[in-house]
């Protein structure tokens, strides 16, 4: 798997931006629903677009 990683801040709301580039090669738009979970053996946020 070819991983870049990105810093980002929360903000007061829980609100994280994701990247352009992620979005764009997920083909999340303005407006699209995501899934968020969380892998607890990893520890990991997956964000996955909803189809």
């Amino acid at each position: 798997m070819n991983e870049k990683n990105y810093t980002r801040i929360v903000d007061v709301l829980g609100r994280v931006v994701l990247p352009a580039e992620l979005r764009n090669r997920l083909g999340i738009q303005d407006g699209a629903a995501v899934s968020v979970s969380l892998d607890e053996e990893s520890g990991a946020i997956v964000i996955r677009p909803v189809k």
